[in-house]
């Protein structure tokens, strides 16, 4: 399945990439995530933990990063499996960074294939949900790393932050979603009874 998404960052670029590619500090934003290892320049071992519909995988697995620091963009792939539902994912997550008035827009294009049981339940819309607020959440850690760097190290708030854009709106987009997602799993049951 593919998707793309974006978030923004009321960051400027600097700021963001250097956070970027530093990526046991990427990984710590990534909620669910854990860096095992990093066995060879641009090689890592990992772990995700992530709750699909009824169940919960953990997927071990090893990905490779290769970035471009002038064009500031980047692709990820990377393999895992959750032994406990003996699933398998496939990743290749391509992502680049846009500067822009009020900060910084990450694009991200992904392509996941699952297999196994998290297959069955990794209904694509549902896995776009997921990666919404994962990217959400994603988001608003590195905007936090960032300023408590800049913080710790006594420079002034204005170097290297923006404005930052209007949270509420992607609040009250996600909060809705999650309403009607709710709303209509409710009457689906109801129909069925």
């Amino acid at each position: 399945m593919q998707f793309s998404q974006h978030i923004e960052i009321g960051r400027g670029s600097a700021a963001v990439w250097a956070l970027l590619e530093d990526i046991p500090q990427v990984v710590q934003c990534v909620p669910g995530a854990e860096l095992l290892e990093a066995s060879e320049p641009g090689i890592y071992r990992g772990r995700v933990t992530s709750r699909l519909g009824p169940i919960t995988t953990t997927f071990e697995g090893e990905g490779q990063l290769e970035t471009d620091q002038e064009l500031r963009m980047g692709t990820l792939t990377g393999s895992g499996k959750d032994r406990k539902t003996n699933s398998r994912a496939r990743a290749t997550i391509a992502y680049r960074l846009v500067e822009f008035d009020h900060g910084t827009r990450i694009e991200v294009d992904a392509d996941i294939h699952l297999s196994g049981t998290a297959a069955q339940f990794g209904r694509p819309g549902l896995v776009r949900e997921i990666a919404a607020r994962l990217m959400q959440e994603f988001a608003q850690n590195v905007e936090a790393r960032i300023k408590d760097e800049a913080e710790a190290s006594g420079e002034d708030a204005q170097n290297g932050a923006v404005e930052a854009p209007q949270r509420s709106g992607l609040l009250i987009a996600s909060l809705w979603s999650w309403l009607l997602g709710g709303l209509r799993k409710l009457l689906s049951k109801g129909d069925r009874t």
